[in-house]
């Protein structure tokens, strides 16, 4: 438990019958720690097997080997790969010590009795009987005895903490058989477990595709196995990457001892993705948010004639979840080792910072890199002399296969020069016709802040949401999780659009926007430092607060999908957060009294939780909220102070 939980604790002394009480219980959480949870489901194999068909890479059951537990269906399926004597679907023999034994001229399958240690699980296999009296040929498949299961509601790398995996095993027999033609290079015993690190964000373009994490328990070849990092061969052409043996325990199967691991792999597993990537593999995406560990398998692989036995027993692998910093106490950051401590440097923030955006991410999906960011490709559609402005209908490339259109306001004293003028994007609400509003086209005055700005001076540029007012990119053939991430990429290079042109000043720049447009600059700004002073008018509440706790509001595929993944008070980011993500840099905040979207007591809260990072920075006058007696309006008093910010600022 940190030093906040026990100070909360602490103060519902006066509600307890003694101080002692309390400090029982204090102690008692503080000794349990973060909550916990097993993944391996039936870890001691009481429920038994799934039998399937001993072809490569296909599930087809045919039957059912039953467990001390036989009510309970298996979490197991047992595989038998390539062999040509598959076990058959039978009672077990029950042997003097309880166990249960599945047996055929190849293939012992034990289940341990209850109770015992001698092992949970025996696995057997006379290759040399497969074989026959011959080796293995090159690209010949092999003898497989594994048992697997898929983990039920897998988690992301990006949401724990740690995943420790506890397993004992002991080599019971390992004898070759000789045969003329052996060679160590192609002929081997291999007891191994895997999991597999999948990518399960349905929106991603590399979904489905995984890494394949190992841990060797056994090698005939080798007392220590060796790493090995490469691709598959066996069938699913998937990277693998196994670390050495004694990276997980300083024993050796070779000495048929009890053999224990316990170790921590989700710092491994995280090193295994970040080694794929490097070389080329699962590129589609590099947000462990999106990597789940999703799968395991134990057991043999020999492709050599050997007769061997092995049993484990207590299989275990409890993840943590990560720590939820609190999102009202900005002044605290997490470690890479997970202390978490108190901010006091604007280096710890960034660290915090770093944690905010990542956790974005995590619900967003990941922000776009260099592979999206090609040429513009500006196109005027369309010119409109306004008086003092022009308005263009243009539109730009965000990306391949995606085109933006939007409107660009050039006040005619920037085309004059010399002097450059600032630039602003101007993001609409929710409104049938987008961005037209912003730009005079939607008859809502309220709205109209980009032809304001472009009166004052500005250079506007007025992108349109995803999935609004007919502009409908295809978010899942482009890889995005969510419309939030799109609409950020879109606003992004619409700043490079910004800055492309030879009129516009490129030492920052202002995102302004109401209700939707509000939030959306938020986002922007979080993700892109080149935006100086933001406005949002009634653009956000806490997520906790929004509608009394119903968040679906924010659910949809044009917004944050992935948001229902988590309850309420576990929610990865919150406002609190991300307006002080923006410090030190100027925020203007139109929260009226009336506003029935978002509660105008719940924005005071978020800005009184990120002021202390302005002060931090020592600029805590760049954060500013104002109040006034409206609906959800940004009415023309509110309108004229944020021009004013945003003059003073640019």
């Amino acid at each position: 438990m940190n030093p906040r939980a026990i100070a909360a604790r602490l103060g519902a002394v006066r509600r307890c019958s003694s101080v002692v009480t309390l400090l029982i219980v204090l102690l008692a959480e503080a000794a349990q720690g973060a909550p916990e949870r097993e993944l391996i489901r039936d870890p001691d194999f009481r429920r038994g097997f799934t039998v399937l068909q001993p072809q490569p890479g296909k599930r087809v059951p045919y039957g059912v080997l039953h467990g001390h537990e036989s009510s309970l269906a298996p979490a197991w399926d047992l595989d038998q790969w390539s062999s040509k004597h598959p076990l058959a679907i039978a009672a077990p023999e029950s042997l003097a010590d309880g166990s249960l034994c599945y047996s055929n001229v190849v293939k012992t399958v034990l289940l341990g009795a209850v109770g015992s240690d001698q092992g949970d699980l025996g696995l057997a296999v006379q290759a040399s009987v497969e074989y026959g009296a011959r080796v293995r040929t090159s690209g010949e498949p092999w003898v497989h005895l594994l048992v697997e299961q898929r983990i039920a509601n897998p988690p992301s790398l990006a949401e724990l903490s740690s995943a420790r995996l506890h397993v004992e095993a002991r080599l019971n027999a390992s004898e070759r058989r000789a045969m003329p033609g052996y060679n160590p290079g192609l002929h081997a015993a291999q007891f191994q477990i895997f999991f597999s690190v999948q990518n399960l964000n349905r929106q991603s373009p590399g979904y489905g595709k995984y890494l394949w994490f190992g841990i060797p328990i056994y090698d005939d070849r080798h007392r220590v196995a060796p790493s090995h990092k490469a691709q598959d061969t066996g069938g699913t052409s998937m990277f693998i990457y196994t670390p050495s043996g004694d990276v997980f325990t300083a024993q050796s199967a070779h000495d048929r001892e009890w053999v224990t691991i316990d170790k921590d792999l989700l710092p491994l597993m995280r090193e295994g993705l970040e080694y794929a990537w490097g070389h080329g593999f699962l590129k589609e995406s590099q947000a462990p948010a999106d990597y789940r560990i999703a799968g395991m398998n134990i057991g043999w692989e020999l492709p050599g004639t050997f007769d061997v036995d092995l049993r484990i027993r207590r299989l275990s692998l409890k993840a943590v979840s990560a720590d939820r910093l609190e999102r009202t106490n900005l002044l605290m950051f997490q470690t890479e080792g997970g202390e978490v401590l108190p901010v006091k440097s604007i280096a710890d923030w960034q660290k915090r910072r770093a944690s905010i955006l990542e956790a974005m991410q995590r619900v967003m999906g990941p922000l776009p890199g260099r592979e999206k960011r090609g040429p513009l490709e500006i196109q005027i559609e369309e010119e409109v002399d306004c008086g003092s402005y022009l308005r263009r209908r243009i539109s730009y490339a965000a990306e391949p296969h995606s085109r933006v259109p939007a409107y660009l306001l050039i006040p005619k004293q920037a085309l004059a020069g010399p002097a450059k003028a600032p630039g602003i994007l101007a993001l609409h609400q929710t409104h049938p016709l987008g961005q037209k509003v912003v730009v005079g086209l939607g008859s809502s005055t309220n709205d109209e802040y980009g032809v304001e700005l472009a009166q004052r001076g500005f250079v506007v540029l007025a992108p349109p949401y995803p999935l609004l007012a007919d502009y409908n990119p295809d978010l899942k053939s482009l890889g995005y999780q969510s419309g939030t991430m799109k609409a950020i990429w879109d606003n992004i290079r619409g700043l490079d659009l910004l800055a492309s042109l030879p009129f516009v000043r490129t030492n920052g720049f202002g995102a302004i926007g109401h209700s939707l447009g509000g939030h959306n600059s938020i986002y922007t700004a979080v993700f892109d430092e080149r935006i100086k002073v933001v406005v949002s008018s009634c653009g956000f509440d806490s997520y906790v607060d929004y509608k009394d706790g119903n968040i679906r509001g924010w659910t949809s595929e044009r917004y944050m999908p992935r948001l229902l993944d988590y309850p309420l008070a576990e929610l990865p980011f919150d406002f609190h957060e991300m307006i002080g993500a923006l410090a030190p840099r100027a925020c203007f905040i139109n929260a009226p009294i009336g506003d029935t979207n978002f509660k105008w007591r719940s924005v005071d809260r978020v800005v009184a939780a990120a002021s202390r990072v302005y002060v931090l920075y020592g600029r805590p006058e760049n954060l500013r909220v104002e109040h006034p007696d409206c609906a959800h309006l940004f009415p023309r008093e509110m309108r004229e102070a944020a021009y004013k910010v945003l003059e003073d600022t640019l």
